[in-house]
């Protein structure tokens, strides 16, 4: 065995004594962890999801009213809190959580409160604020979500036979963050241009979605569950080669094609950082609050366009 895989099993071996000591209910000090504040409260991926809306309204040039940026967090938020609420509940007391669960677990009865004001207000903004071709394609998408729910939540045994679901879940995500908008008189280059950056963006949350597969792979064993990584140990070997390849295609189109620098370097830089999460000494609670994190590097285009 060479010394990178002695390191690799060191790191891991670290991790996953702090995933065992932060997994116990009565170590659940959130207020002393940040990096799990926005992911126990299902506010991580809608972040995501506007950040990315705005960079490629930006880069593309697509109208985008505040609605439905307004729209799509709370519609982001409603679909991660139902999601979260029923993995949580469907667990017994003494079966092992991660701290995101355990924390839903805990406080079920105030999240029935905050799903349902999130719902209402979800609702208004989408039938007074929207128009109809988004309405329409969101509802669209929005059917496709509650399809993949109602199914992994009744025949999750079909992802033991068919180990997709991480792929599903990624370009389900983009395709919500992308909805609401359309190219303004598109040509063929411009709409290609899209669809190929669209792509390489649902590539980019699926590998985020696999990388935290990979890393809970032990605890979703122990409930039960299925993942592309129960399914296969070598899903963590290909997920981290997968994102050096998001990485070198987006600097290659960028330097020989046509590929926006923000957009470019957005993807680069969130593929790379996911990489380097995989090395990351740290509990397997906060590795998968920073695989979102690292997601949100438009943010930093868009302080860098309103203080410039």
């Amino acid at each position: 065995m060479n010394q990178v895989s002695l390191i690799e099993r060191s790191i891991f071996s670290r991790s996953e004594i702090y995933a065992e000591t932060w997994s116990e209910p009565g170590a659940l000090h959130i207020w002393k962890r940040p990096l799990l504040w926005l992911s126990v409260c299902c506010l991580d991926a809608p972040l995501v999801a506007i950040a990315w809306q705005w960079l490629f309204a930006r880069v593309f040039f697509i109208p985008l009213p505040a609605a439905n940026t307004v729209a799509l967090f709370f519609t982001a938020w409603f679909i991660y809190l139902i999601d979260r609420f029923a993995d949580s509940v469907s667990l017994g007391p003494m079966v092992p959580k991660s701290i995101r669960q355990q924390f839903c677990f805990n406080h079920r009865k105030w999240w029935v409160v905050l799903m349902s004001g999130v719902g209402i207000v979800d609702t208004g903004i989408i039938f007074n604020r929207l128009d109809n071709p988004t309405m329409l394609r969101g509802f669209i998408l929005g059917t496709i979500t509650l399809c993949y729910l109602a199914m992994n939540w009744r025949f999750s045994n079909v992802w033991e036979a068919l180990p997709i679901k991480e792929v599903i879940i990624g370009f389900i995500f983009a395709g919500g963050t992308l909805v609401g908008g359309s190219l303004p008189a598109a040509d063929l280059k411009s709409t290609i241009a899209f669809a190929g950056a669209a792509g390489f963006f649902a590539l980019l949350c699926s590998l985020n979605c696999i990388s935290i597969a990979t890393w809970e792979r032990d605890l979703d064993l122990e409930q039960a569950k299925h993942s592309a990584a129960t399914c296969s140990r070598a899903l963590g070997d290909f997920g981290r080669s997968a994102l050096i390849v998001v990485l070198s295609l987006s600097a290659i189109l960028f330097l020989f094609g046509d590929l926006d620098l923000a957009l470019a370097s957005s993807l680069a830089i969130s593929s790379g950082l996911l990489w380097v999460l995989h090395f990351v000494p740290v509990s397997r609670d906060e590795r998968t609050a920073l695989a979102d994190l690292v997601l949100f590097t438009p943010f930093a285009f868009l302080l860098a366009e309103k203080f410039s």
